[in-house]
């Protein structure tokens, strides 16, 4: 049964009702915001990897704004785009200390429950 169910969400791109929740709280200088993962845990994991693709695509040449943009997707694949640009907006522009958290978020907390999750 489970490998028709994988093989169906290849081909028509149908979700799991297996879904990741968590919140992820980051304090800096007093200030605190809570970022709410809610997603399919399929759906995340293919956001995040055509976001992960897309931000190795970055040069190291490239503009500040196509780094902050490549940055703001990988944010928003974990958190939702209206929670990136809040995150964005409590680090003062710092588009890396975006990536940094994110990143952190992911491998700490958001990875291991996709993985649980689709191993349900």
């Amino acid at each position: 049964m489970r490998k028709i169910l994988d093989w169906l969400n290849g081909l028509f791109g149908v979700y799991t009702l297996h879904r990741v929740h968590d919140v992820i709280t980051v304090r800096e200088g007093g200030e605190t915001i809570r970022l709410r993962v809610d997603d399919d845990a399929m759906r995340m994991t293919q956001k995040i990897l055509l976001v992960q693709k897309e931000l190795q695509a970055v040069p190291d040449t490239a503009s500040e704004a196509e780094r902050q943009a490549a940055i703001l997707h990988f944010a928003a694949a974990l958190f939702g785009e209206e929670q990136a640009q809040a995150l964005l907006a409590f680090y003062g522009g710092a588009a890396d200390c975006v990536l940094l958290i994110s990143s952190r978020a992911f491998s700490e907390r958001i990875a291991p429950k996709i993985n649980r999750a689709q191993r349900r």
